[in-house]
């Protein structure tokens, strides 16, 4: 029997197939999964994306829309990214069984599952966004798959391990860095690493991505995050309000304040 997972985020970007986004619905489904999210969906249309969910018209009717990637992560604890393509710049990728195998023992309160559009997939920029890339297996001379195929390949995989998982879950990890810091955190990074000196007009493009991806990857908890926004914006010397909310040092008292219950 497959359980209902509500923790697991599926997120279509840039998705242009109706009869695409009806089947991923139902292939949600089928897996145990009710949690859609569409971000910048092209040309969406309810009906035609219906024909193809079979039984799973709620999901669409529930389904998130969202403008930008952005902000469709705001409340999000875990990104994944799948892409069935690798690159020197981007963090290291799994495959999808070992993966699988250990997503449920680290037991994130919200995880988002990023999905490309079906003719080439998550940009650079939306890769930088995630903490772990993953890669479904497939074969030399065939190596992407259909959306809803991805989709479905990567719940059922998850849904294989859920019900052992809940079993022997550890507790929610509820002091993890909300994504939403993250954004404010690259604004610092860029701004400091400039200030700097250290990336400039000159320097390659993807520097400041990569220090962005890299600290997502350390995956900080609450204070932690803290202490990095701190660290890169005390870089700058200019602090706009585009730049900083709040970023000039801070006190141990402030940090331990950030998480609920934490002394010294």
């Amino acid at each position: 029997m497959i359980t209902r997972d509500s923790k697991v985020h599926v997120v279509l970007v840039r998705p242009y197939d109706n009869r695409n986004i009806g089947a991923v619905a139902r292939a949600m489904k089928n897996t145990g999964f009710d949690r859609l999210h569409l971000v910048a969906a092209q040309n969406y249309d309810a009906e035609k994306a219906a024909v193809s969910a079979c039984g799973a018209v709620d999901l669409l009717e529930k389904a998130q829309h969202w403008p930008t990637l952005t902000a469709a992560l705001v409340g999000m604890d875990h990104v994944v990214g799948f892409t069935a393509r690798s690159g020197k710049n981007r963090a290291p990728i799994t495959l999808l069984p070992q993966w699988a195998t250990q997503f449920y023992a680290h037991n994130f309160a919200s995880t988002a599952l990023l999905f490309g559009p079906e003719e080439n997939g998550l940009t650079n920029e939306e890769l930088y966004q995630c903490r772990e890339l993953i890669r479904i297996p497939a074969a030399a001379n065939c190596t992407s798959y259909n959306l809803s195929q991805a989709v479905l390949l990567s719940l059922y995989e998850l849904s294989r391990h859920a019900v052992g998982a809940a079993m022997h879950a550890p507790p929610v990890q509820t002091s993890k860095a909300a994504w939403s810091e993250f954004e404010k955190l690259d604004r610092l990074v860029e701004a400091g690493v400039r200030a700097l000196g250290f990336v400039n007009n000159h320097s390659p493009m993807a520097i400041p991505a990569i220090i962005k991806n890299l600290l997502r990857r350390c995956c900080p908890d609450q204070r932690e995050m803290r202490i990095l926004q701190g660290l890169f914006g005390s870089m700058s010397p200019q602090r706009t309000s585009s730049t900083s909310d709040d970023c000039s040092p801070v006190s141990e008292d402030q940090l331990s304040a950030q998480v609920p219950g934490e002394g010294n």
